[in-house]
């Protein structure tokens, strides 16, 4: 699927998340100020990155991700909870409805 919503189930439930930009969701991380690791929601860049230095990237997050104290993770899950909101249904069907109709 182009959007990739399986991100987006996962912090829906408090679950940190990784994706590539090569998706929508992980393209769209990119972009906006909501969107970081400090939510839960991971992006590692594929396009402009050779498979060896993607792969290191994602090694890093993971690390960093282990790493974190318990607290640090209930933080995280709690605004990982937040940040899927800003992409519930009630938020974006006026941009579902406007694509469809154009």
């Amino acid at each position: 699927e182009p959007w990739g919503y399986t991100p987006l189930e996962c912090l829906a439930r408090g679950v940190a998340a990784v994706t590539s930009d090569l998706s929508g969701f992980g393209d769209y991380l990119k972009h906006v100020p909501i969107g970081d690791e400090d939510h839960g929601a991971f992006s590692v860049e594929r396009y402009n990155k050779s498979f060896d230095e993607s792969a290191t990237d994602l090694a890093n997050i993971l690390f960093n991700f282990i790493t974190r104290t318990p607290r640090m993770r209930i933080d995280m899950r709690n605004k990982s909870e937040d940040l899927s909101e800003s992409f519930d249904w009630k938020n974006l069907y006026a941009f579902y409805l406007e694509a469809y109709n154009a």
